[in-house]
């Protein structure tokens, strides 16, 4: 079942809108009140559209064979088809859709499918909204109140105003999982005691946008008003200062938190984190933490992940933090996303100084043996040498855009486990890797990416487990034959100028099933490249050849494409090119 060609236009209700999972008809639906909307065309013509031999399928299922004979009626049809053709229907004709019988509109109020997660957006919205907004917002939400499950409410002017009754209405209901509440308005402190009526929520959001509220400060009282949410799981709050910290009560009524994810300025001492005895995710950025003691330690014995970029005034100072050999305390801690804001350490210039990234990783980083992953800030100027026990359980390991010169063969020789490693953008690390770079013998996924290579290095070649390879954004020519080839599952050369013939190497990639090579403008596809490549290739299901708007084919690409379908009729071919850069590796 097809809905209607005639699509209504947006643009001519100056409302918010909801939106609805990726993957659903359309991104959003217009909040339309009843007021809004021109009289909904009649039930008869909508079960001409959906009976027009336009839109009946060639074989009708046995439901609407029984419709067109008139044994059954629209109110009939299962709940779960209801939804379905409802999914597929632009709002305005949704609304027209529910008004044919009583039980379509009763399916569609209450269901999750399409209700499930709502979010009201105020940027399109003027100051003469307001009123008519408010209304129409409010009988829309109290009809779908017990489908709505999670919620993001981004208010500018003028929803910041209705924020306080959009809360107190979910709160009526008291049912919703999560909510995102984006904001910048004055009023955020007392909007805290609305949130606070909806104790059914196990996730909260509440972000405040740097250029709309940079000098927005909660304190500690405000805060506290949030205590009644006993059943949160994860908290992420994002303002520009906290004055006073979060009081004890209130993370002791947090005990069942299991993420927390703070940006803001203000000192969290260790030990207040004695409470949060579920803790298992911990996300710091500019705050201020004092070491948490022995004591306080086990009471984080389930924390797992701690990402912690310092306050721009102990920036400077990152490798010298007293948290670092605290890190030995947490039993269970795997993950350490350690950066830096490098905004505080430039200059009036808008250069690093020399000072800026002097030393290298803290010991108490080394020294932590449980650790399973790692992201080290870019601002090192060396790596240390490593030494047999340290980082022993290490298998993922990130230096994105880092500034070492040197990659210490130690680094090789003693992270056994190693699996994964993201050397993107670190040209002297990505240029110059030792030959015992060679002996990381487990390595399955290696990024090289914009690292300045015109080859692939020599002891990458020689690693006998990578799965996935990532060297886009270089001047590669080619690539090196090596037993790095036999188990490669994917490949990215996207974006190497020099690259001007398809590389006879790939041959040797049996398991290759995703290759891709887009924004290559000198690649010339021919078919002797599918004939002796590509279709020797038998696990290949994917092939990127995406170019920029203005770049020309060549005249034989189309020839190539052609052989290529005949001979291996299971690989896709991606001629778009991609919003963004890069696929990721994860």
């Amino acid at each position: 079942v097809r809905h209607h060609p005639r699509r209504a236009s947006l643009n001519h209700h100056p409302t918010s809108h909801v939106h609805r999972k990726p993957g659903l008809a359309g991104p959003r639906a217009a909040l339309l009140s009843s007021a809004q909307n021109p009289d909904p065309p009649p039930a008869s013509h909508l079960l001409a559209c959906l009976d027009s031999p336009r839109h009946r399928p060639a074989s009708p299922p046995p439901t609407l064979v029984a419709m067109d004979q008139g044994s059954v009626g629209v109110a009939d049809l299962p709940a779960a088809a209801v939804e379905q053709i409802l999914l597929l229907l632009p709002p305005h004709d949704r609304a027209a859709a529910s008004a044919t019988c009583r039980t379509w509109r009763s399916i569609e109020i209450s269901s999750r499918l399409l209700y499930g997660d709502v979010t009201l957006d105020g940027h399109s919205l003027g100051p003469a909204d307001g009123d008519g907004t408010a209304r129409s917002l409010g009988s829309w939400l109290a009809a779908r109140l017990e489908a709505i499950q999670h919620f993001k409410l981004w208010t500018p002017y003028p929803l910041d105003s209705l924020a306080g009754g959009v809360v107190d209405l979910l709160a009526s209901a008291n049912k919703l999982a999560s909510l995102q509440y984006v904001s910048s308005d004055q009023g955020l402190p007392a909007a805290l005691g609305s949130l606070a009526k909806l104790t059914s929520l196990r996730a909260l959001q509440i972000l405040v946008p740097g250029d709309g509220g940079a000098s927005l400060a909660l304190r500690a009282r405000d805060i506290s008003k949030l205590k009644p949410l006993r059943n949160l799981r994860a908290m992420r709050l994002s303002v520009a200062e906290i004055r006073g910290g979060l009081p004890t009560p209130l993370l002791k009524a947090w005990s069942r938190l299991e993420s927390l994810h703070i940006t803001s300025r203000f000192r969290m001492a260790g030990e207040s984190l004695r409470h949060l005895t579920s803790l298992r995710r911990l996300e710091l950025d500019g705050v201020t933490l004092s070491p948490p003691d022995a004591s306080v330690a086990q009471g984080l014995k389930q924390l797992t992940h701690l990402a912690l970029t310092p306050a721009r005034e102990d920036a400077a100072r990152w490798q010298e933090l007293e948290l670092w050999p605290a890190l030995q305390r947490l039993p269970s801690l795997a993950s350490l996303h350690a950066t830096v804001d490098l905004l505080s350490l430039m200059g009036e210039d808008g250069t690093l100084g020399g000072d800026a990234v002097e030393g290298g990783v803290p010991e108490g980083i080394l020294a932590c043996g449980h650790l399973e992953s790692l992201v080290l800030p870019m601002v090192l100027s060396q790596l240390p040498e490593l030494r047999p026990g340290q980082l022993p359980a290490l298998t993922s390991l990130a230096l994105p855009s880092s500034l070492a010169e040197r990659w210490p063969a130690s680094w090789c020789l003693h992270l056994p486990a190693l699996r994964r490693l993201d050397l993107s953008g670190a040209a002297s690390l990505g240029r110059a890797l030792p030959r015992e770079f060679s002996a990381l013998r487990r390595l399955e996924f290696l990024e090289l990416r914009a690292c300045g290579l015109e080859a692939v290095p020599a002891p990458v070649a020689a690693l006998p487990a990578l799965r996935r390879l990532d060297l886009g954004i270089n001047r590669l020519a080619g690539l090196a034959p090596g037993p790095y080839l036999a188990g490669l599952e994917w490949l990215c050369l996207r974006q190497n100028p020099r690259l001007r013939a398809l590389p006879a190497e790939l041959a040797a990639a049996p398991h290759l099933a995703h290759l891709d090579l887009g924004e290559c403008e000198a690649l010339e596809l021919g078919g002797a490249d599918v004939r002796d490549v590509l279709a020797r290739m038998p696990a290949l299901r994917r092939l990127v050849l995406a170019r920029a708007e203005d770049a020309a084919d060549g005249p034989a690409l189309g020839a190539a494409l052609a052989e290529l379908r005949r001979a291996a009729p299971g690989v896709a071919v991606d001629l778009r090119r991609a919003e963004g850069a890069f696929q990721t590796l994860c």
